[in-house]
Parts: C-alpha cells; sequence; structure tokens
C-alpha cells in the first residue's frame, strides 16, 4: 500500500514547492545524519514500528505519521487526508506533541557499564528462560524500596502508557506528566503495583541470585543481556521525540478507549 501510495505522495509534495528525500526505514537509517540535513518535517508513511524506529534517529525533527498499519496510535492521520495535512501544515494550523524519552544504563560490580538506546515507548526487562522467575531488589535514587520476584517489568514513558504496559494492567498516563510508569509482570504473591515514578528520580532494578538472568528489550526491537548482580537504570532522558498534531490533545485518547 505505501508503495502504490509513493507516486501520489511525491507529486504533492512537489506541487507544493517541497524538496525531500526518501529514505527506507528498513534499510540501516541509524548511520544517516539527520541532523545535518536541516529538515523541517519528517513524513513516516507506515504503522506505530517505524516511529519507533524512525524516533530513535531523527532527533527534534517534528515527525508527521501517517497511520499503513493497524492501530498506528503514534500517527496523527489516514492516508487519505494526507492532502489536507499538508495545508494544515503549510499555514501553521498545528502544534507539536514533546514526548521525553527514557534512558537507560547496565552497570556490573566490576565497573562494567553499558548504555541501551532510549526509547519512546517502554523497555521491557524478562526473564530471559520461558517459566523462569527473576529475584530483584528495586531502588529509587540509589535507596532500597523493595524486594521481590516475578516475570519482569514494563518500564514505560507517559506515551508508551497506551502501549505494552496498558495490556499488563497498567494505567494509561491521560496528558504529558513528568514521569514515567513500572508494571510488574506477574510479580509472585501480587506485592508489587504499577508505580508512577517522578521525573526527577532514577529507578534501579538489580537482579539477585535467587532468581534467573534477564533480557531488556527497549521499543520491542533488540535485545541486551541482564546478568545475575547487575543491574539496570532506567530515568528521563534530556531527548525528546517531537510529533505534529492537528486536533484535539485527546484525540487518540478518544481513538484509543473506542478500541478498547
Amino acid at each position: 500500500m505505501v508503495i502504490r501510495d509513493l507516486p501520489n505522495v511525491k507529486k504533492s509534495l512537489e506541487s507544493r514547492g517541497w524538496d525531500y528525500e526518501l529514505v527506507n526505514i528498513s534499510d540501516n537509517i541509524e548511520k544517516i545524519n539527520f541532523e545535518k540535513k536541516n529538515l523541517d518535517i519528517a513524513i513516516v508513511l507506515g504503522g506505530d514500528g517505524s516511529i519507533l524506529k524512525v524516533s530513535r534517529v531523527i532527533g527534534s525533527v517534528p515527525i508527521l505519521g501517517v497511520n499503513y498499519g493497524k492501530i498506528g496510535y503514534l500517527t496523527e492521520i489516514t492516508p487519505t487526508q494526507f492532502q489536507q495535512a499538508l495545508d494544515w501544515f503549510s499555514d501553521d494550523r498545528y502544534w507539536i506533541q514533546s514526548v521525553k524519552r527514557l534512558a537507560a544504563e547496565i552497570k556490573g560490580d566490576d565497573k562494567y557499564r553499558r548504555k541501551l538506546p532510549s526509547v519512546l515507548n517502554e523497555y521491557l526487562i524478562s526473564t530471559s528462560k520461558p517459566s523462569k522467575m527473576l529475584s530483584y531488589e528495586i531502588y529509587l535514587d540509589g535507596e532500597p524500596l523493595t524486594k521481590g520476584k516475578g516475570d519482569g517489568f514494563i518500564v514505560a514513558t507517559y506515551i508508551g502508557t497506551t502501549a505494552y504496559s496498558l495490556s499488563a494492567g497498567g494505567p494509561v498516563f491521560v496528558d504529558n506528566i513528568d514521569g514515567f510508569l513500572v508494571v510488574p509482570i506477574a510479580p509472585l504473591w501480587g506485592k508489587l503495583r504499577p508505580l508512577v515514578i517522578p521525573g526527577f528520580l532514577t529507578l534501579t532494578i538489580k537482579l539477585l541470585s535467587e532468581g534467573k538472568e534477564a533480557i531488556i528489550v527497549p521499543d520491542g526491537m533488540e535485545s541486551y543481556d541482564l546478568k545475575i548482580g547487575e543491574q539496570v537504570s532506567i530515568s528521563l532522558s534530556d531527548q525528546e521525540t517531537r510529533f505534529i498534531r492537528f486536533g484535539s490533545r485527546y484525540s487518540r485518547l478518544i481513538r484509543l478507549m473506542l478500541i478498547l
């Protein structure tokens, strides 16, 4: 569908005198230096997965998402609205939604450090072996909060609360709250509930020897090992992903409520 619509997309841009460059997100877009291209807007033809991938590399360039996927919560318009959306953008009839990303770093006792890619939606921390549990200790700004066992965690941004964490029973942040959400996955005895973490705090999860090793998956993409004794620290990033929006602040939330 996207390929079939590309000639009309290019024609629409050219008729308005816009300069553009086509990029296939299936290619290694991480190697492209988008900051040097002096872009005004990034038009993403795809679904939420496409936007998650583009958001990693596009920096502060605002994204206009055209939904060619299924739910398309991160997108703003349908393909049939494309022409009108370009007119609205040209007439400055839009607003910018800025979403703070999450950053994470794995730390070991031997001074090992590994920064992970920042995320727009969430980090999944899960057992590396099905049916096995993690044993963990949770810290807030270095102070121990609790210990427990379970299958893992989803640590979500404000916009990510409508994604995987919602399916796991977490709440939805209605607006851009300065903080992030931690949702435990199948905690043993149900001791731990979803936690809203203020943006000025750092969450740290340390794996204890009573459980198994874990993997960390940023935004549903690649995975990273988290070994026994290692810990992952997660906090709000200085990086933001920006979106072009035309309607109400709650239009996507209203659409989501109709789906649920």
